[in-house]
């Protein structure tokens, strides 16, 4: 262990490194492209069955419900060395593919609405995790750079998903959706087996030294981190898995206020996936493969929020940097910088619903910057 370990992430070539970031990218992707994925079909679902339109919804918001459940348990296990992230990931994502052929043979909407949920904790690992694993293998004066990367994939998803769904309502049925999501999953889990290692520190020594252990039949070789997590009951475990959590929005008040707000406009984000049907459906006439191109805005406003990012990073922040006044707030400037992106994307949205198509697009991509770029300074 150390900065000249070659095990030690940091010390991977580029290559591998680049590898590890872009298969985090993808499984974030896929995940969050499950949430949206469904709501071109939803009035389809509605009809076959004869439910309405508030029950439609709880396949969006139970699946959302989850994906915030399962960071609770996911996110401390994670740093137990036994799991590591690696193990975590291919697991669960493994449960998310399986889950998605359930969803495309169920019978009935109490069993769809419970599958949805269980899909949500299971994806969650990406949400929990993924920046973690970013700044394993990113060093630290580089992680906002390639964390950006990481949250356009975050992005991406949601607003590529209802077009990738339309598509298969159109060519086939609204049970198709779920099979397309089965075999996009399946795909990224096989690429998570293959080309995805270890990249916790401390998993990767625990494995080290059960790999000595093994080859030299001497048990007294262990790790710091393991000796410690062996003597910990499930009572203690369970403090760390569910209770910390809790006592960090209790003691430090920021923490709460920062999530606060950060729910609030991630619920609105999910707002949009539910009233574009309405708005381009019954108001502009979108045939239901325009209604899932309508979302791009969001992938436009990903790559524009990116570069607004990037000048607040490189500039403001390297000459924090410089001149040795730059501490961890320094990263909310960008919160202030953009926050007026949100209320002026909703005014717009809600104003021009009956102007012209464009602008509701427009404001699209004005949100998108502000929900992207909270993201950023929250997560920095």
């Amino acid at each position: 262990k150390g900065a000249t370990d070659p095990e030690h992430p940091h010390n991977w070539s580029t290559i591998k490194r680049l590898v590890v970031v872009a298969n985090v990218m993808v499984l974030t992707c896929v995940t969050y492209m499950g949430t949206s994925f469904y709501t071109p079909g939803q009035d389809l679902i509605e009809k076959e069955f004869h439910v309405g339109h508030v029950v439609g919804t709880l396949n969006l918001s139970l699946y959302i419900l989850g994906f915030g459940l399962g960071p609770l348990v996911f996110g401390p296990l994670s740093e137990f060395v036994a799991f590591g992230r690696q193990r975590l990931f291919v697991w669960t994502l493994f449960l998310f593919a399986m889950l998605q052929i359930g969803c495309a043979l169920v019978r009935n909407i109490a069993g769809l609405v419970i599958l949805r949920f269980l899909s949500g904790v299971f994806c969650s690992p990406s949400l929990a995790n993924g920046a973690a694993a970013v700044g394993d293998v990113v060093k630290p004066k580089h992680v906002p750079v390639v964390l950006g990367l990481w949250a356009i994939g975050a992005l991406l998803g949601p607003a590529a998903g209802p077009l990738l769904g339309a598509s298969m309502v159109v060519a086939k049925n609204w049970r198709y959706m779920f099979w397309l999501l089965m075999w996009i999953g399946s795909g990224t889990l096989i690429s998570m087996v293959f080309f995805y290692p270890e990249t916790n520190e401390d998993s990767i020594l625990y494995r080290r030294c059960q790999r000595i252990r093994k080859a030299t039949g001497d048990n007294r070789y262990y790790t710091t981190k393991s000796k410690v997590e062996e003597n910990l009951s499930w009572k203690d475990v369970c403090i760390t898995t569910l209770y910390r959590p809790f006592e960090m929005i209790i003691k430090e008040p920021i923490i709460i206020a920062l999530n606060t707000y950060h729910a609030v406009e991630y619920g609105v984000f999910y707002l949009f996936f539910e009233a574009f049907p309405i708005v381009f459906t019954n108001v502009y006439h979108f045939t239901r493969v325009e209604l899932g191109v309508s979302y791009m805005g969001f992938c436009v406003g990903c790559f524009t929020a990116y570069g607004v990012a990037m000048i607040f990073f490189c500039w403001y922040t390297a000459k924090k940097r410089a001149n040795n006044t730059f501490t961890p707030e320094t990263y909310l400037v960008l919160m202030i910088w953009i926050c007026w992106t949100l209320p002026l994307s909703l005014f717009l949205f809600a104003w021009a619903a009956q102007v012209h198509w464009i602008i509701p697009m427009i404001s699209e991509v004005i949100f998108i910057i502000g929900q992207f770029n909270v993201f950023q300074s929250v997560f920095s």
